[in-house]
């Protein structure tokens, strides 16, 4: 009866460990440390540089170029940066005063991260950036909080 209990017991501690993350190897257990979390550095906001715009263009072409409507009073460049900036920023989306589109309101820079991201925008962006593993590091931190914003 007791050795049946301790052999519960036994059972018990190991499946505890596994459950938190640790191994059996041959028998016995080793428990590994939690992985750190891969985050992106935080950057400052600063405009795109030419090399980041070529990396996102394409992409931002490919999904985005069947736009219609009257044309817009700020070029999309202005517009892409925008949303960045104001994703970076934290603020809501009324107080956002940004440098890349002066005069912009915030329910327009809304409106346009609001259909860029139902069209998966900053997600095949953050797809391609993981992918080719570019070495734009301020761009993949701005990604990221665009992601994580909408």
């Amino acid at each position: 009866m007791a050795v049946a209990r301790a052999e519960r017991e036994r059972k018990r501690g190991e499946r505890a460990l596994l459950f938190a993350g640790a191994v059996a190897t041959l028998g016995r257990m080793e428990v590994r440390g939690r992985a750190k979390p891969r985050l992106s550095a935080p950057h400052p906001w600063r405009l795109l540089t030419e090399a980041e715009i070529r990396f996102v263009w394409p992409v931002r072409e490919a999904l985005c170029a069947h736009e219609v409507g009257r044309p817009a009073r700020h070029d999309l460049l202005s517009r892409f940066e925008a949303c960045l900036e104001a994703a970076c920023s934290r603020l809501p989306w009324r107080q956002v005063e940004t440098r890349s589109a002066p005069g912009m309101k915030g329910d327009t820079l809304h409106r346009n991260f609001r259909r860029w991201t139902e069209r998966r925008l900053w997600m095949a962006l953050l797809l391609k950036i993981g992918r080719e593993k570019p070495d734009l590091l301020a761009l993949e931190y701005f990604l990221c909080r665009a992601f994580r914003r909408a």
